[in-house]
């Protein structure tokens, strides 16, 4: 999803200092907001997913 190279943060071209960058990426801008909200979205579930699996995983190592 997100990445960190050369100055760049994440998929919009964002560099770290806020400029945008003028690279194609070939996706035409009307989509790219609803793929940023839904990108967006899903990683707010995340985490909730993540501590599932983790207390799932802490209870089994408790019933050993």
């Amino acid at each position: 999803m997100s990445r960190i190279t050369e100055g760049v943060v994440g998929d919009v071209g964002l560099d770290l200092h806020g400029d945008l960058s003028n690279e194609d990426d070939g996706e035409p801008i009307e989509q790219k907001p609803n793929r940023l909200r839904l990108q967006l979205l899903a990683g707010f579930d995340e985490p909730d997913r993540l501590e599932k699996v983790i207390r799932q995983r802490l209870e089994g190592l408790a019933r050993e």
